[in-house]
Parts: C-alpha cells; sequence; structure tokens
C-alpha cells in the first residue's frame, strides 16, 4: 500500500511600519503602513515511498514521469507519476544501481539510463513501456551517468577505471572510452557547446570536448568534487566539494 503525506501551506501578508528619524521643529513625514506579500512558498507537499537506500533521480519532462534508482538492497528503480505524486512501477536492473538519467529529446526519447555501481554494465529502460531494453558493458564501477540530447549521446563516468565511457543512444553501443583521473564520479553536459564535465576525487573537473572526444582542460577545485551541473543559459558549472563543505563556480 503507498502512503503519500501531503502538507499544503499557506501564504500570509504582514504589515510593515516604516521608521523613520525626526528633527526638531520638523514635522514628521507621513507612516504609510506597506503590504508585504509573500512571493512564494517552499514546503514539502508530498513524500513518496520508493526502495531501498534511494539516491540517483531524473525527470522526464515530456511525461512527467520521474526515476528513482535505489542504490542499497533492491537492486530496482522506482518510478513516480509526477502528476499525481504517487508511485507507479518498480522495475529490476542490475546490482547497485546508482545514478539515472533521461534522453527526453532526441531521437530516442523516452529512454532510461541507470547506472549499476556494483558492476559494469548500463540498464537501458524503454520509459514508454517500462520494459528492461537489456544492458551496455561499460568500465569498471559504473557512477556518474549524464544524456546529451541533442546528439543521444550518454556519458559514464567509472569510478575503478578511471575512464568515462561514451555511449551511442541510437545503436546502444560504447563508441569510446576516454581516460580522465582517479575516481571519477560526476558527470554533465552541457548541450549549446556539447562540453562535458567530469568530477573526480583528485580535486580536479575534466572538461572533455563531445565532439572530438578528447580532454580539452582541467579545472582545479575543492577537495573531493562530486555533484556537478550546468546551468544552460549563461554556461555557468556548479561543483559540490564533499570534502571541503563548499561549491565551486566555473
Amino acid at each position: 500500500m503507498k502512503h503519500i503525506r501531503v502538507i499544503v501551506a499557506t501564504g500570509c501578508v504582514i504589515a510593515v511600519a516604516a521608521v523613520v528619524p525626526t528633527h526638531p521643529g520638523l514635522a514628521a513625514p507621513p507612516v504609510q503602513a506597506q503590504s508585504v506579500a509573500a512571493t512564494s512558498t517552499l514546503a514539502v507537499i508530498a513524500t513518496i515511498t520508493v526502495g531501498s537506500s534511494p539516491f540517483g533521480v531524473a525527470v522526464n519532462d515530456g511525461d512527467d514521469t520521474v526515476y528513482v534508482a535505489n542504490v542499497f538492497g533492491s537492486d530496482t528503480v522506482s518510478v513516480i507519476n509526477g502528476r499525481t505524486r504517487t508511485w507507479d512501477d518498480t522495475i529490476t536492473v542490475g546490482t547497485l544501481p546508482y545514478d539515472v538519467a533521461v534522453d527526453g529529446l532526441g531521437a530516442n526519447a523516452g529512454l532510461v539510463y541507470v547506472t549499476n555501481s556494483g558492476g559494469r554494465t548500463v540498464s537501458v529502460i524503454n520509459g514508454r513501456s517500462l520494459d528492461d531494453s537489456g544492458t551496455i558493458t561499460v568500465g569498471s564501477n559504473p557512477i556518474g551517468v549524464a544524456v546529451n540530447d541533442g546528439d543521444d549521446t550518454v556519458y559514464v563516468t567509472n569510478f575503478s577505471s578511471g575512464d568515462v565511457s561514451v555511449i551511442n543512444g541510437r545503436t546502444r553501443t560504447v563508441d569510446d572510452t576516454i581516460t580522465v583521473g582517479d575516481n571519477p564520479v560526476g558527470v554533465a553536459v552541457d548541450e549549446g557547446d556539447d562540453t562535458v564535465y567530469v568530477t573526480n576525487f583528485g580535486s580536479i573537473v575534466w572538461v572533455i570536448n563531445g565532439r572530438t572526444g578528447s580532454v580539452d582542460d582541467t579545472i582545479t577545485v575543492g577537495t573531493r568534487p562530486y555533484g556537478v551541473a550546468v546551468d544552460q543559459r549563461d554556461d555557468t558549472v556548479y561543483v559540490t566539494n564533499e570534502g571541503s563543505n563548499n561549491v565551486s563556480v566555473i
């Protein structure tokens, strides 16, 4: 049985009186009450039960479907209906599913990629039918995964082999393997210029040219960089440094 807890928050209006200093012999200017309405309400609006130790999460913007990788204990991906905020299905994948990404716009729109960190595979799920569409062999201990929707290319960081697998989403084969530093973890794609950013525990972000498959640059950040995300609008990259408790902005 599924349990959903809903919290409803209401906005509030606060009357604020301005305090204006006065001088002897001068009339104080009129004081007007200002009505300040809350511009947003930030609250948890639902809690959805999924599998054991949920970790990676991805959203298909096209159909409001959410995919959650349950890394420890169940080896599954939970499928959530974003419109109803309910659990719809559970899909069995490989060992220790860690991260998940969705191809939302390309020729293979709807395909879901899940890294199975306990082995050397990426599971492919058909997001429309929710069928297991097989696995792709990559490097050792795949962790992060990101999709370039523009050309259906999938990038997977392989923690133990120190490289990135480049998957052709149309053929579901590994087209290239790019060597980076030890223990690569996070990966993100700037689709505007086809640049791929990879974090590893050596305090380095590797910058890969997605068109040529070559490493164009490295950037020193904080200690043990982990997550990475790109703001497509202004080419800004954010990196979480787990060891130094800060975020590097590139």
